[in-house]
């Protein structure tokens, strides 16, 4: 069971009750095509099921000074649950409860449109006594702990990295393990790494290796493991055994990135290229680390490959920073260290001169 947040414009032409009934609207699928199945649709803390949307309406336009009034979350169940139109209702409360918006006014939907069942829930953040505004900080905490109450109430299975837990006690905890990467097997690597692309605009390891062996092995004048081994050499790349298996390491910064090699290229694990260039033959040679480089060219002029020179120099200056922070603490550390010490020595000298009843001055008590 999934929870997310879809983030709504806080300024746009569509007043904030015209953009309520468009959600309604949405919710109950009113323009569904014939032969798909329809939502099961529910309103919480409203006056009557006739009248929700009206209410809704209203609510969201009431507070002139709301810049915001609306939210809309998603609850959605792996393909093996079906849970029931009770159950989601219980479903939505808790959403409400966690986020602090019981008592407001919501409309929720249980749509079978996809292969997940998933239920929508827009609420008003108005609250409907004070006609004041709710807070909703960390949403995406709220929606996290949701699930995991739900989870845990109605027998679901939690998702694999889940940031909530609950204990013996029935209490939500937040989970002290770290999550790593292996905890979302529908996450590859290659994901990952076009995620890291597109935020720093860098070109990943993992692109790197996979253009230069596939080259490498294309190529008709590669027979050997000598010059297997020089044609990766050159772009920074050196292919390696493990137990078992093969690895490439891309060195590219101040430490090499480590890769599969069948998640290179299938061709290039160890089986294979033993069977073209016979027993496996280490490298001997240096690796000189590549330099970064943009992750993709585009016919703009270079505009991206300048910002991107932007950012490296940034992020350099950034990381020198860090350096120097780091040396002063240390050098603070050293400092203070030696002060103490030497301190310690001079109280040590003090007790044990009055406990031999000597004064400072010399005389004798």
């Amino acid at each position: 069971m999934i929870g997310k947040n879809i983030p709504l414009e806080d300024r746009v032409a569509k007043g904030h009750g015209d953009r309520m009934i468009a959600l309604c609207r949405y919710l109950a699928q009113i323009d569904a095509p014939k032969g798909v199945q329809r939502p099961d649709v529910f309103f919480l803390n409203v006056l009557s099921d006739e009248t929700g949307d009206i209410e809704l309406r209203a609510l969201a336009q009431v507070n002139p000074r709301a810049r915001q009034p609306i939210r809309h979350m998603v609850h959605s169940w792996p393909a093996d649950e079906h849970p029931t139109v009770a159950q989601a209702r219980v479903v939505a409360e808790i959403l409400l409860r966690e986020c602090g918006l019981d008592g407001c006014l919501a409309k929720c939907a249980l749509q079978y449109d996809t292969g997940n069942l998933h239920l929508h829930v827009v609420v008003c953040t108005v609250d409907p006594e004070t006609q004041r505004m709710r807070k909703t900080a960390f949403i995406e905490e709220a929606l996290h702990r949701s699930c995991a109450i739900s989870e845990h109430r109605f027998g679901w299975r939690p998702e694999k990295g889940a940031r909530y837990r609950i204990d013996a006690n029935g209490t939500v905890v937040r989970r002290a393990e770290p999550i790593s990467d292996d905890a979302f097997p529908n996450k590859s690597r290659h994901e990952r790494s076009a995620r890291m692309e597109a935020f720093t605009g860098e070109r990943s390891a993992q692109s790197v290796a996979q253009a230069v062996v596939q080259k490498a092995i294309e190529s008709t004048r590669i027979a050997s493991w000598a010059t297997f081994h020089e044609t990766l050499a050159v772009s920074g790349l050196r292919y390696t055994t493990v137990r078992g298996g093969a690895v490439i390491e891309v060195h590219q910064g101040s430490t090499p990135v480590v890769i599969k090699a069948s998640s290179v290229n299938r061709k290039a694990t160890l089986k294979s290229l033993e069977k073209r260039f016979g027993p496996f033959q280490p490298y001997a040679g240096m690796i000189r680390p590549r330099a970064p480089e943009p992750c993709a060219a585009s016919s703009d002029g270079g505009l991206r490959t300048e910002l991107w020179q932007v950012y490296q120099r940034e992020r350099d200056a950034w990381r020198a920073g860090r350096e120097d922070d780091h040396a002063l603490r240390a050098r603070q550390q050293v400092e203070f260290k030696t002060l103490l010490e030497r301190q310690r020595a001079v109280r040590t000298a003090i007790f044990a001169s009055r406990a031999s009843g000597v004064a400072r001055d010399g005389i004798t008590a």
